[in-house]
């Protein structure tokens, strides 16, 4: 097979790909029973205004590049001379909890959510926003 031909060949190929529509299954909607599946919408729809989201954040020190530290490194690349100092960076995370004594204001999350943070804010499903303690 010639070069020309298995161009022609390549170009057809991709067009009629393009063409290929795609098809998707599904879930049948009902059991062999001819019964409906049972559905997880009505225990969402109970349970959702419990679940918030949880924002952290937390500054953390970030240091110079040890190499600009190096005498030698910074007369091979001609860098200039530079002072060490301390940077602080704001770090901002999130996750979600669960609320379990709504009269007190007690949410459980993760321990990795809330690891290190310096605030927390917790957003509740109705769009309020409190200010949360660890």
């Amino acid at each position: 097979m010639n070069f020309r031909k298995l161009n022609s060949l390549i170009f057809a190929v991709v067009t009629l790909s393009l063409f290929v529509v795609n098809v998707h299954s599904a879930l049948p909607s009902e059991t062999s029973d001819g019964k409906p599946f049972p559905s997880l919408a009505p225990m969402i729809k109970q349970v959702h205004p419990a679940v918030v989201n949880i924002s952290t954040f937390s500054t953390y020190q970030v240091n110079n590049n040890p190499l600009l530290n190096d005498p030698f490194f910074r007369h091979f690349f001609r860098a200039p001379e530079v002072q060490p100092r301390e940077q602080h960076k704001r770090k901002q995370s999130a996750g979600s909890g669960v609320v379990v004594q709504a009269s007190n204001g007690i949410v459980i999350t993760n321990h990795h959510v809330v690891k290190g943070a310096e605030e927390v804010q917790v957003s509740l499903a109705d769009g309020r926003t409190f200010k949360a303690t660890v």
